[in-house]
């Protein structure tokens, strides 16, 4: 038996090319998923920052946003589609790396990382901190 190297499923059951970049979004309240394809990554990549921008987030969360989301997201888009392109992650278009923080600062958003604010709140120490790991111990 040989491996279906050609596409690959979601949790949807649903197949699409490998060489096709999906961006899955989850509408609770239509109980659907929204499944788009693209043909290669500057095509996600301008979608992304589309709807981004429609959205027009001041806060970001996530776990360990800090220190892999936005950190590849904005160097990824910058190799890709340019500098002022990754700005606009900033309302006021300005995106930079404090050594002082050691991350990327994103001007007019605030950013809440869960895994910043765990270790801060959580009085022990884990012998992992992802996510899988953390959600074991607490559930």
């Amino acid at each position: 038996m040989t491996k279906d190297t050609s596409s690959t499923s979601n949790n949807t059951g649903k197949r699409y090319p490998t060489h096709h970049h999906p961006i899955i979004a989850r509408r609770p309240k239509f109980r659907f998923d929204v499944i788009e394809s693209f043909q290669n990554e500057e095509e996600l990549l301008q979608r992304f920052y589309q709807k981004y921008l429609e959205i027009n987030p001041t806060i970001i969360t996530g776990w360990n946003v800090d220190g892999f989301d936005i950190p590849y997201l904005y160097n990824r888009t910058t190799k890709v589609m340019g500098k002022s392109i990754a700005n606009a992650l900033s309302p006021i278009g300005e995106v930079f790396y404090s050594e002082h923080k050691k991350r990327y600062k994103i001007a007019g958003v605030s950013v809440l990382d869960y895994l910043a604010l765990y270790k801060l709140y959580n009085y022990t120490q884990k012998s992992s901190y992802r996510l899988d790991a953390i959600g074991q111990d607490e559930v």
